[in-house]
């Protein structure tokens, strides 16, 4: 500001015809004067109050509202269609719902796993008689409790296939029914796909449209998009995909789509959410209803390319683990936009669904990132806290009420909790009838939150160190999804053979 105001009283005494003025014109007087007086007009504008539109208030809090559960998001759209004028755009918005969350995380880290089991069974498979004897068969690679069958019957799906590309090193799962279709892509895992990441540069995403000299071109990043064209790897999952939806019995209903990936994995799902909304727009088919929830998944894309993307895939969360460092980096400054909605899960509990800009920047830790934060473990542990949080101070209002409706019926995540957490199904049935006023004086005494990673397989000396359990399903998370397996169903694993594709078997021959 001094030098703002003096400035002004250089100007004011120097005649403009003197040499004086000239010299002060050339040492950049005057134009700092004019883009500082520009500045103090566009920031006034800025800061300026404004009067909002009829429905923000009500779109602010309803953006922030979530359904606990699959059958509780039909009436939670219901109660908001009767509080918004008819008409208006808010009944158009998406809702998050924290059970298809929990589905689609197992999703996302079942298919780092699933590949990694299928070879080293083949290996094993190819053994010699001597070698079985001799104990010197390849051990499997298992690393978690995680199993396909399972996945399978959390939608009842009855046939899944797995897309591998070799040269890019990219991995979709893919499952199916009439009614549901899951495409669960992996992150990275290899030094192939960490190349990928770090080409970071911007090309204009096919086909190119918009003008860049406007700043409305949509551009990505080069190595996500890439890997997605590599080998026809796009062509092969949104082909099959629609494969699927125009193969469905004509009385099937509606058909959702949902789409999940983590890390490097959540950028293909936004690559490949894209491709498929947009082939369903050319189709007729009208009944198909495309949602995306990915984890710690990258910015994609400009901002241009973010609003395309909301235009088109609307229903898309992006979950984010407190100070994940891919989730908090790389935006440039504004060269990278992340489409969809954000929700914010922690260690301690807390859950923000869709948080303002400012609500989001004060979650921020000033201590910076943390690159622990972006393991699937440590979402899992803070998904996990988030159902304790409930049962305390902190959690919602209706949170109670919304996990024991997630719990009743399902024994196996009741013993999930029990073991894993200390949390019984009779407590929390009898805290959630208390009054306000007697929850905050109780608790669930001897709950606490889970230990990082407990799906894993232990060690065979771990294992020995632990007592024996007759349960299968102890240790094993989510399974409260899960409805008895069924030998009927048809899971095989068709894969589509190509030169730059790995040959696999199928997976009925795996179970």
């Amino acid at each position: 500001m001094l030098f703002f105001g003096l400035c002004l009283v250089l100007l004011w005494l120097v005649r403009l015809g003197s040499c004086a003025s000239y010299e002060f014109v050339a040492l950049g007087i005057m134009p700092m004067q004019i883009v500082m007086t520009a500045n103090a007009f566009v920031w006034s504008f800025i800061c300026m109050p404004y009067t909002p539109h009829d429905d923000a208030a009500a779109k602010r809090i309803w953006d922030s509202e979530f359904a606990w559960t699959e059958a509780d998001k039909p009436i939670k759209l219901a109660a908001r269609a009767l509080t918004v004028p008819k008409g208006s755009s808010l009944n158009q918005e998406p809702m998050f719902c924290f059970q298809t969350m929990m589905a689609m995380w197992y999703w996302s880290c079942l298919v780092y796993d699933y590949q990694r089991v299928k070879i080293e069974r083949k290996r094993s498979k190819r053994a010699s008689p001597e070698q079985l004897g001799a104990g010197k068969a390849p051990a499997t690679a298992q690393k978690t409790v995680l199993d396909l069958a399972f996945a399978m019957n959390m939608y009842d799906l009855t046939g899944s296939e797995l897309f591998c590309e070799v040269k890019r090193d990219t991995r979709c799962l893919m499952g199916w029914s009439d009614s549901t279709v899951v495409l669960a892509f992996r992150g990275t895992a290899s030094m192939t796909n960490a190349l990928s990441d770090l080409q970071a540069w911007r090309v204009a995403h096919p086909p190119a449209r918009g003008h860049n000299w406007l700043f409305s071109r949509p551009l990505v990043h080069l190595g996500f998009l890439r890997s997605w064209l590599a080998g026809a790897f796009n062509d092969k999952v949104v082909n099959r995909t629609m494969e699927v939806v125009n193969s469905r019995k004509p009385a099937s209903g509606k058909l959702q789509i949902l789409i999940t990936g983590h890390s490097l994995g959540g950028a293909f799902a936004t690559l490949a959410a894209y491709d498929i909304c947009k082939q369903l727009q050319g189709s007729s088919q009208q009944d198909v209803e495309v949602r995306c929830y990915i984890f710690g998944a990258p910015r994609t894309g400009n901002h241009a390319f973010a609003a395309d993307y909301n235009r088109v895939v609307p229903d898309t969360w992006s979950i984010i683990n407190d100070q994940d460092v891919v989730t908090r980096g790389g935006k440039f400054v504004v060269l990278y936009k992340r489409p969809g909605k954000r929700v914010i899960v922690n260690n301690e509990g807390r859950m923000m669904v869709s948080p303002s800009s400012m609500e989001a920047s004060i979650q921020q830790s000033i201590g910076g990132q943390k690159a622990d934060h972006h393991l699937l473990t440590s979402y899992h542990q803070a998904v996990m806290s988030v159902i304790l949080a409930q049962f305390t101070p902190k959690g919602f209002i209706d949170g109670m009420e919304g996990i024991v409706r997630l719990v009743e019926g399902h024994e196996a995540l009741q013993r999930t909790l029990r073991k894993h957490m200390g949390m019984h199904l009779d407590e929390m049935r009898h805290l959630c009838q208390l009054g306000p006023d007697a929850r905050e004086d109780r608790g669930l005494p001897g709950a606490h939150p889970p230990a990082r990673g407990f799906y894993k397989i232990r060690s065979r000396d771990e294992a020995q160190k632990e007592p024996a359990c007759n349960c299968n399903h102890c240790g094993n998370p989510f399974w409260w999804l899960l409805r008895p397996a069924s030998h009927d169903n048809d899971m095989n694993d068709l894969h589509h053979d190509s030169i730059e594709s790995e040959v696999t078997s199928t997976a009925t021959e795996d179970q």
